[in-house]
């Protein structure tokens, strides 16, 4: 979800080191799960994506969701 060019796995690691600078910079609390909610609301209600390609776009399991 988060991709970066200069990691081996071509995703961010370490995350939380950059929570309390955008906290800060956006005067609010901020999790990055919260944003992945925002994303997966945006696709599915504005875009108006299949729930399937915005649960792999965000990384979730689609076994998990067909097999609850």
């Amino acid at each position: 979800m988060f991709p970066s060019s200069v990691s081996v796995t071509g995703h961010l690691k370490n995350l939380h080191r950059y929570h309390a600078g955008i906290s800060r910079a956006g005067g609010a609390r901020f999790w990055f799960h919260g944003l992945r909610n925002a994303f997966i609301t945006v696709a599915e209600r504005d875009l108006m994506l299949p729930r399937p390609l915005t649960k792999r776009l965000s990384r979730r399991s689609v076994y998990r969701l067909i097999h609850r």
